[in-house]
């Protein structure tokens, strides 16, 4: 008899008499006759653990950060340094590999659509992040509801989305990723820097409308967008690159997901873990960054996204943890840097449960 395949270390022949009533349908339970649930059930813990594990690894590296912070072996200022040199250097030589490295590059349209359900995140995500913090966030100062708005709207889809990305999904779909941080970033340095401005006691330390514009456009020519826009130029004109160029960004690019997740580990390593979790409206900013906007992207992307492997990549980039960025822009700008850093903190360290459950619904 010849094996035609099989679920969960489950086999079944080619000569096996079809499920039934009576007789057939007993011995097909006996035998262990793979269904379409057993095949689903077993599709879905390979993925929760294949995410899971991908996690831990991610976590891993996470932890050595956290100990090389103790150890004095980084500081704010390597930190810092290495910051920069992943997102001018490490991050676009990775967002480039996507598609100079993938002999199986999307159609246009594909890109396109890409470039659209990101676009329609924001302008949802956006306005309701708003509405919760104005409306439910009672007694919390301004400056603190700006802060957990920007919380709520954006995650990190750059340092962990690309990783993650990567880790459940492969590496074909950080070109994915890429497309959809171009609106993303467009969105985070204007509606994201007006969420941080939104703040009381500022002192009107924050930009006017003038410095603000200079501000977005400076982000409009930074390397990482810029590799984001070339990478979408390169994979509309269907252009690939096995050599040189190809490899030197492809080992550019393979140094981003650990220098990231060690530049993460010793950015939380010098935060007081009880100032972290003392604060009952973090944990409401989690649960809404980490479960509630996925699951909503997820529910009504399904309704319009036809294509399944962009809803599940769209899904699972909007439930990231906060953007790392949102601290540095309060430092900047006058906004609460405690209470974003307590939802950077615990978004960060509770996505490594809820990321992978994520994973296991979109996929």
């Amino acid at each position: 008899m010849s094996r035609l395949g099989s679920c969960a270390g489950i086999s079944w022949d080619a000569e096996a008499p079809a499920c039934g009533k009576g007789y057939h349908s007993r011995r097909c339970r006996v035998a262990g006759s793979p269904t379409e649930k057993g095949k689903r059930r077993y599709r879905a813990m390979e993925v929760l653990g294949h995410a899971g594990f991908q996690m831990l690894v991610l976590f891993t590296i996470v932890l050595l950060g956290a100990v090389a912070r103790k150890r004095d072996l980084m500081n704010d200022t390597f930190d810092s340094t290495l910051s920069r040199l992943v997102m001018t250097v490490a991050l676009p030589g990775m967002i480039l590999d996507s598609v100079l490295g993938n002999q199986n590059l999307p159609s246009s349209e594909t890109i396109l659509v890409m470039m659209a359900c990101s676009t329609a995140v924001y302008v949802i995500v956006c306005p309701v992040a708003f509405l919760i913090v104005r409306f439910l966030y009672r007694g919390v100062s301004k400056s603190a509801r700006g802060a957990h708005a920007f919380l709520i709207a954006f995650g990190n889809t750059g340092f962990i989305g690309f990783a993650v990305l990567d880790a459940v999904f492969g590496a074909d779909a950080v070109l994915y990723g890429a497309i959809y941080n171009i609106p993303y970033n467009l969105f985070l340095y204007s509606v994201g820097l007006l969420f941080i401005m939104s703040s009381d006691d500022a002192g009107g330390r924050g930009p006017g409308a003038a410095y603000q514009l200079k501000l977005i456009a400076k982000q409009l020519v930074s390397p990482c967008l810029l590799s984001c826009f070339a990478a979408m130029a390169l994979a509309l004109l269907g252009v690939t690159d096995s050599g040189f160029v190809g490899q030197a960004c492809g080992l550019l690019g393979q140094m981003t997901v650990p220098a990231a997740m060690l530049v993460i580990g010793s950015t939380l390593a010098k935060m007081p873990l009880k100032d972290m979790i003392s604060d009952g409206w973090a944990y409401v900013t989690t649960a809404l960054r980490l479960v509630g906007v996925p699951l909503l992207v997820f529910v009504v992307g399904g309704i319009f996204i036809k294509d399944p492997y962009i809803l599940a990549i769209t899904a699972l980039l909007s439930g990231m943890p906060a953007a790392s960025s949102g601290t540095m822009m309060c430092l900047a700008y006058g906004g609460d840097v405690q209470a974003m850093a307590r939802g950077t903190f615990l978004t960060t360290v509770l996505s490594l449960v809820t990321l992978p459950i994520i994973a296991l619904i979109v996929a």
